[in-house]
Order: structure tokens, then C-alpha cells, then sequence
């Protein structure tokens, strides 16, 4: 090569002496002088063979087998998803479905993973117990038909999932509409207490202290504690706390999320809102009492003033800035 000798594959040139190192003596033919010349070179140890596996293994040993191509791909299982969900969606529409089963069916629907719950539970936290209240219609493999069991899985899901509290587990006015059908007002507690009295106004107090029959007092605090006595062990419960009305309710809030709003908003707020907006409408008897806003003509004439157009306002020119001049030490010394 180049009038030299060729070394084998991964040799390196040896310049020492002959014998020590390891080198290796080669033989070649030099084609410029015909003659046959020798050469020291030296050949790199060959690499112990390891394999994959933690710790090193032998070349002896046998390399584990390739993961076999799983029979469905991704792009396929997301079409069976498609089609899936296309039969389901066409089974629900026209095939015949018994009544428990329709609620074994929502009480699953309300189970998947599509679904998020704020729970307004009591003592719930971060649990999730709708895994658990669909593991017992699914024993088996199979949605059960047991109706006990059914009524039983229904009433712990909607009890997981309606509520009317004032935070961020709110279902807004569908609480109250499920409330009201089930007739939820007979189980509300007594109200004419000296916590809940006290976040009423003093007229709303007065108001209430009269619908009982109780004298008002000079104070609002001796009101409410009228009131309170007046009630004793009775039960009684503030009208606006109860869950009639929910259709109103639901009414302001599908126009408060035509104008913006949204269905988190609290019922009261709705309410609130439908009220303001009602005030902020004109009304046509405070129109009629009110004095028309305008000019008369034949007063214009008895007071000599008549009509003129308005001078046209002159255009508000802009300051001119005023150019710096260049800083000379001029400048400096009278500054």
C-alpha cells in the first residue's frame, strides 16, 4: 500500500525491537526493489463478548427473544374504539332497555374515567368511592338485575354526587330540582337558630318575628332571641331555603349562561342577578312622572333664542417639542 506493506485488519505498526511486546514479525514484498522485506506489528487483544443483561453475561450464553409484534396495533385499537362507541351509542338509541337496567346503566356511566365528581359528601376528602358503589353492580362480569341492589347502588351514586353546598361542589339549580321531586324540604333542619337568625338583616328578622306572631323587639339581637324562644323545640325553616323554586332557579341560570355566566355560579347569585338586571329596566310609570327632556318651541320664540348650529370646535394642535440643542460646554458653563 503506497509502496509499503498492508497490515492486517486492526494491527498497529510496531517500532521496537523484534521479540519484545508481543510484537509479530510479518513478511512482505516490496514491488518498488523486488526484495522481501519484514515488518513488527502488533494486534489488540479481542474484547471479552457481554451482554444486555445487568451484570455482564458470556457470549456463550443465549440473547433473550424479541418481544413478539402485538397481533392489534395502536391505529387499529383506536379504530375498534370508534366502532365500539358507535354500536354503543346506536344500542342505546333503538334497542329495548328495562328500567333497572337503565339505572344499573347511569350508575356506571357515572363510574367512568371520562367522568370527574366534585363530591359534595360529608367526610369524603380526595376518596373516590364511585369505583366502588359500580363494583357492585358488576359482579360477575355482568350489570346485576337485582332491584334492591340497583335502588341501593342509585341512591349512594347520586348521594356522591348532588349538592347544594356554597363552595366548589356545587351542582348548581339541578340539586334543587332533584331535591324538590324527592320531596327533600321534610328533612331540612330547624332554622330559627340564634347562628342562622344572626346572618339575616334586622327587616328580614323583623319579617320573620312577625309571620310568627312574636313582638318585635327594640334590638335585632333581643328579635332573634324572641324568635328563637318563640320556636323552642319546634322546627322551623326559612323560606327561601327550601327547594321549591328550583325551576326559576334553573331558568336565571340558563340566562346568565346565554349572557356569559357559568353553571358554578351559585344559585343565590343567579337570583341576585336576574333581580339587579329587572331594577336596571326602564319603567313606564316613573317615566310618565318624570318631566320630558326637551326644548319648546314657542318658548325658544318668546325668549328670542333660536337655533343655531354649534361652532365647529377648533382642532387641539399638538405641543411642538422643542429641539435640544447640541451640548456645547457653552451650555454646561450657564446651566
Amino acid at each position: 500500500e503506497y509502496g509499503g506493506a498492508k497490515l492486517p485488519k486492526g494491527a498497529n505498526r510496531y517500532w521496537g525491537k523484534p521479540g519484545t511486546s508481543g510484537a509479530k514479525q510479518g513478511l512482505f514484498l516490496d514491488e518498488r526493489t523486488g526484495q522481501v522485506e519484514t515488518i513488527l506489528f502488533t494486534v489488540p487483544a479481542p474484547a471479552p463478548a457481554t451482554g444486555s443483561g445487568r451484570g455482564g453475561t458470556t457470549g456463550d450464553e443465549p440473547t433473550m427473544p424479541k418481544a413478539p409484534r402485538p397481533a392489534l396495533t395502536q391505529k387499529g385499537a383506536a379504530m375498534v374504539g370508534d366502532m365500539r362507541t358507535d354500536a354503543l351509542h346506536a344500542a342505546l338509541r333503538e334497542e329495548r332497555i328495562d328500567e333497572y337496567k337503565l339505572i344499573g346503566l347511569l350508575v356506571l356511566a357515572l363510574a367512568g374515567r371520562n367522568v370527574e365528581v366534585k363530591s359534595g359528601q360529608a367526610g369524603m376528602g380526595t376518596r373516590d368511592t364511585r369505583r366502588e358503589i359500580a363494583a357492585r353492580l358488576t359482579e360477575g362480569g355482568a350489570v346485576t338485575s337485582d332491584p334492591a341492589l340497583l335502588q341501593t347502588a342509585a341512591r349512594a351514586m347520586l348521594t356522591y354526587t348532588l349538592s347544594c353546598r356554597d363552595n366548589w361542589s356545587q351542582s348548581g339549580p339541578v340539586a334543587r330540582l332533584a331535591g324538590d321531586a324527592i320531596n327533600a324540604d321534610a328533612h331540612l333542619p330547624n332554622m330559627a337558630t340564634a347562628d342562622f337568625l344572626a346572618c339575616l338583616s334586622k327587616a328580614a328578622v323583623e319579617g320573620v318575628a312577625l309571620g310568627l306572631n312574636v313582638p318585635v323587639q327594640p334590638t335585632g339581637k333581643a328579635t332573634r332571641g324572641a324568635v328563637v324562644a318563640r320556636v323552642g323545640e319546634g322546627r322551623w325553616v326559612y323560606p327561601q331555603a327550601t327547594f321549591s323554586g328550583s325551576a326559576e332557579a334553573m331558568a336565571a341560570e340558563a340566562a346568565g349562561e346565554r349572557h356569559g355566566a357559568s353553571w358554578t355560579t351559585g344559585t343565590a347569585d343567579a337570583e341576585a342577578a336576574a333581580d339587579d338586571a329587572a331594577d336596571t329596566l326602564p319603567n313606564e310609570d316613573s317615566l310618565d312622572d318624570e318631566e320630558t327632556v326637551g326644548t319648546d318651541p314657542a318658548e325658544d320664540a318668546e325668549t328670542g333664542l333660536e337655533d343655531e348650529p354649534e361652532p365647529e370646535a377648533e382642532p387641539i394642535m399638538p405641543p411642538r417639542r422643542r429641539r435640544l440643542r447640541k451640548d456645547t460646554g457653552e451650555n454646561r458653563a450657564a446651566a
